[in-house]
C-alpha cells in the first residue's frame, strides 16, 4: 500500500502511525499508552531529561551548586558538597 496516496490525514496509533501531525523540533518523544505520541519541549543548553513518576518527562537545569555543558563537563561549585568523615570502625572485642 503506498501510504503517500492511501492514506489522508494523520495515521493514527491504531493502524502502525504516531497519531500526531507535527512534532517540537529538537525534542523528544515519549509513549502515550494507545494515544498519540507525545513530545517534550526542546531542552536548552545543560539541561537534562528527567523522569517524572507522576507525568510525561521533562528537562530541568541543575540548581546553581552545579553546572552542566553540552559536552557533559560538570563543574560543582566551591563547597556546594559538605564532606564528613567516616565513623571509627568499632573496637574488637578483647580475647582472653
Amino acid at each position: 500500500m503506498n501510504l503517500a496516496t492511501a492514506v489522508s490525514g494523520t495515521l493514527p496509533v491504531a493502524n502502525g502511525g504516531t497519531g500526531a501531525t507535527t512534532f517540537t523540533a529538537n525534542a523528544v518523544l515519549y509513549g502515550n499508552g494507545t494515544g498519540a505520541v507525545q513530545v517534550t519541549s526542546a531542552g536548552t543548553n545543560g539541561q537534562l531529561l528527567l523522569g517524572v513518576s507522576s507525568g510525561a518527562p521533562t528537562f530541568a537545569t541543575l540548581s546553581s551548586d552545579a553546572t552542566i555543558t553540552n559536552a557533559g563537563v560538570l563543574t560543582i561549585s566551591a563547597n556546594a558538597v559538605a564532606l564528613t568523615p567516616l565513623p571509627s570502625p568499632p573496637t574488637p572485642p578483647a580475647t582472653t
